[in-house]
Order: C-alpha cells, then structure tokens, then sequence
C-alpha cells in the first residue's frame, strides 16, 4: 500500500475520532421554562438542573474529559435542586466518581437521585452503589422527601427503573397529600402508563439519550424505550395530548421533561443531539386558579 495512502487513512481514522469526541464531550446547558398549570404562586421560578445519564464508564479509576466538564458544568450553575434520574454509574468505582462530580453543584435545597437500569446491571452491585451516591445527595427509589420552600411543602418522589418495571409510584407517594406541588424522577418516561397512580406535576426523565443519534432536526429515531412507540416521548417537554397516546386517564395536571442527558449507550457517538445539563424554571400557568 502506498505511503500517502496509508496516511489518507491515518487522518480519516483521527478526525472521524475527533469529530466522535467532539460531539460527545460537547456538553451544553440549556434553558427550559415550564408552566405548570396547578404550580403556587410561591415556588413560581424554582429553578430545577437536570443531569441524567452520567454513564461513568464502569472501569474508570478517575473523572474523564467529559465528567471533568460536568462538575465545572454544575458548580458554575444557579438553582434550588439537582436531580439524577438515574444511569449516573453501574460499578461502585464509577459510581464514586459520579458522586464526587455531583458534589461539585450547590443547588439551594438539595440533589436528589434515582436508579436506571444501569445500577441494577450487576446486582451484587446496587447496594454498594447507592452507598456511594448517598454521598452526593439523597437517593430516592420508590419513597419520597417533602422539602420546606417559600413557606410551602414540596414533594421529591423517585421511582425505580421504569423500563424494567421496577417503580412503585403508589408506594413512593404514600401518606403524602395529592394537593402537594410534587415533582417526579423516574429514569423512562415508560412511567406515563402508569402515572394516573399519583397526583404529579412534572416528571422528570432520561433514558432515551433523546435519540443519541438524530437526524439534522435533532428528532429522536429511537428512543430505547420498549412500552412506547420508538421515537415516542424522546425529548423536551409533554402534556397531555402527548400522554393521551399511551393513556386513557386524566393527566391534566401534569407534564413532562425528558433529558438527553449526558452521557452514550451501546455505541460511544452522537449526532445532532449533544449531551446537556438542563435547567428547568418552573412557572405557574398563566390563568391557573389560585
């Protein structure tokens, strides 16, 4: 093989290489304002960042380029609460990592975690990793805090894994008032079959990576989701007539925000779909009673 040759394909191999790391690495913030339609008038602006689907590689010893950009990412960041929805880690090495970068935010109220199927990969292994992300913030699977803001009581439910069914959003809400404003972490948005078991006014997802690899506009092809249609719920923001697809319940009060979260599944590569840390500014619906 000639020489020039062997070199065309040197520089082909390094710069699809670059442009692979580029995209995943590439981790952006972004804004997203939310009107819930039975949200009080006190916690109107209650700033929420989301930063799903971590994915620490499961052999790391220490944080790489991309959580390195994370943790600069969440302690540069302003709001009330962080939350994990699940896939942060599935070995307790990756998951010790995971946690030292999400001790580098400082939300005003607290981080808030819960499992993917990624922590329940290697069973032997799901106690030691909750143990490890206990130290970052409070792991919720199937139970419930209330948090005292603005002189209101607010709920922080988290589910289990709802694409392998282990959530038991009846159990996580139990003894709570419906008529608490009540945020929801499940990892799949899986979980909206089921969402008619408890009060909710915004689910938070991840899981589906929206897409992971997209087309130009960015809309999810595949969305990892097994319960729902392939490109079904991949992300942004839902309501009801999103919901009406997969359920006949009433879901008025709620919506839906499903991240693409931060890290790669299957294959280490995105296209037209960067990883994000997002915040979400809740609003009270224009026109919702008091």
């Amino acid at each position: 093989m000639e020489p020039m040759t062997v070199l065309a394909g040197i520089a082909a191999g390094l710069g699809a290489e670059a442009c692979r790391r580029s995209e995943t690495e590439r981790i952006v913030v972004t804004e997203h304002v939310i009107a819930l339609p039975m949200w009080p008038s006190a916690l109107d602006g209650f700033r929420v960042i989301v930063a799903s689907d971590m994915h620490v590689h499961p052999n790391a010893k220490a944080p790489g380029r991309r959580e390195t950009r994370l943790g600069r990412i969440l302690g540069s960041l302003d709001g009330d609460i962080l939350v994990v929805p699940g896939d942060a880690a599935n070995t307790r090495d990756a998951a010790r990592i995971a946690a030292g970068i999400i001790e580098m935010a400082r939300p005003r109220y607290g981080t808030f975690i819960t499992f993917g199927n990624g922590e329940h990969k290697r069973g032997d292994e799901t106690s030691p990793i909750a143990r490890e992300l206990s130290r970052a913030g409070r792991v919720l699977v199937n139970e419930s805090v209330v948090l005292p803001v603005g002189g209101e009581g607010m709920a922080i439910l988290g589910v289990d894994d709802p694409s392998e069914d282990r959530d038991r959003l009846d159990l996580a809400g139990r003894g709570l008032s419906g008529d608490l404003p009540t945020i929801l972490l499940a990892h799949s948005p899986e979980i909206v079959t089921r969402l008619h078991r408890r009060p909710v006014d915004l689910v938070i997802c991840g899981h589906t990576h929206g897409g992971q690899v997209c087309p130009p506009n960015g809309q999810a092809l595949w969305t990892q989701t097994q319960t729902l249609e392939r490109s079904s719920l991949g992300y942004g923001t839902f309501g009801p007539r999103d919901f009406a697809r997969f359920t006949s319940r009433d879901l008025q009060r709620t919506r839906m925000f499903v991240s693409r979260g931060v890290g790669t599944a299957k294959m280490a590569v995105r296209v037209f779909c960067p990883p994000e840390v997002a915040v979400l500014t809740l609003r009270r619906e224009a026109g919702a009673g008091t």
